[in-house]
């Protein structure tokens, strides 16, 4: 198509074709005409809803790596929009992690440059085949480019109904989380072919709701909750209250939702078992002998630890079946203990 009207302030443009602009601007001149602008007028900022959501952990990689060797960020400096004249929306195609990331540094006064290449296409389908082909090398977003075109019509249309769940979904990916996203649960459920077993979103929705009702009676979440609210996490409370157990990350619905023959679970909290002064001390003597002070010894952290001032962190984590014993117990600095979280020390 020919579209000749500059999109953003010409000032930054260096590249430009009907169907092709390209910008060149500071990390905070694209977070401030970007991604910030007001939308009230166009163009009007979106991300595609066959994007998966932003993973955290990655994000925070990014940061560290980008501090440590801010050289390395001009190999991966360009982020790929598109740009659909006819409904003026311009859609984030491929640098979604990346944006997070720029938001940091220039939160903390970060100074470097992006290019902005917006490809103009005729419409929406045309935007769907652009993803594709952008996200063909991409694993984050390969289950959804690898389906079939009427697998990819259930996707989006199943996207579109959970949509209503929002809530009860993670909206960004990580490592701890006891709710999953709804793009982890949709490629979940497509990898395991389980939508080849169905002709329309209809029987879909239904066999997904009445396995859901099933799974919630089976287990007996409510009477558990009203009999002992601790037995979930803060973050599993609402689910529990609501009987939405699909979107859990402590039971194993999507197996049962793939296979009706699996038999229903789910892991409960543990009431945490306090570290008395004692045993603090002794896995500090097991540790540091008699020293006063000592290096975090958690991976490659390099904070000093005090014997008046550290956190215990067990090696097999509390959630994962671990005692809270001397065998099972190192010091550590706070924030790596708040860090490992329910995961094992490894």
């Amino acid at each position: 198509m020919n579209y000749d009207d500059i999109i953003f302030d010409k000032k930054w443009l260096i590249n430009h074709s009907p169907f092709y602009q390209e910008y060149n601007l500071t990390l905070k001149q694209f977070i401030e005409e970007v991604i910030d602008r007001d939308n009230f007028n166009p163009p009007y900022l979106k991300y595609p809803n066959y994007q998966k959501e932003i993973n955290i952990d990655k994000v925070n990689e990014m940061i560290v790596s980008y501090k440590k060797n801010p050289e390395f960020f001009n190999y991966k400096n360009k982020l790929v929009f598109s740009f659909v004249p006819s409904t003026q929306n311009l859609y984030i195609m491929d640098g979604q992690h990346r944006i997070e990331l720029i938001k940091n540094l220039v939160l903390n006064n970060y100074n470097n440059c992006i290019i902005l290449c917006i490809y103009i296409v005729d419409n929406e389908e045309k935007n769907i085949s652009l993803f594709d082909d952008l996200n063909k090398d991409s694993y984050k977003n390969s289950t959804y480019v690898n389906l079939d075109d009427f697998s990819k019509e259930l996707h989006l249309k199943l996207k579109e109904y959970f949509n209503k769940y929002a809530l009860y979904f993670d909206k960004k990916e990580k490592k701890d989380s006891y709710k999953i996203t709804l793009s982890n649960f949709l490629e979940k459920i497509e990898n395991s072919n389980y939508l080849l077993n169905f002709t329309n979103i209809n029987d879909i929705i239904n066999d997904i709701e009445k396995s859901n009702q099933y799974f919630n009676n089976y287990i007996g979440y409510l009477e558990y909750y009203n009999d002992n609210p601790k037995l979930f996490y803060k973050d599993e409370q609402d689910c529990v209250k609501n009987g939405i157990i699909f979107s859990l990350t402590n039971n194993n619905f999507i197996d049962y939702l793939i296979n009706k023959s699996v038999k229903p679970e789910h892991k409960f909290k543990k009431d945490k078992k306090r570290i008395s002064s004692s045993l603090k001390r002794k896995v500090w003597e097991k540790e540091y002998g008699n020293a006063n002070n000592g290096r975090c010894p958690y991976k490659k952290c390099v904070n000093t630890i005090y014997k008046n001032n550290y956190s215990c962190g067990h090696i097999i984590s509390e959630y994962n079946g671990g005692e809270t014993d001397i065998s099972n117990l190192r010091p550590m600095c706070h924030g790596c203990n708040n860090k490992l979280g329910k995961r094992n020390w490894t």
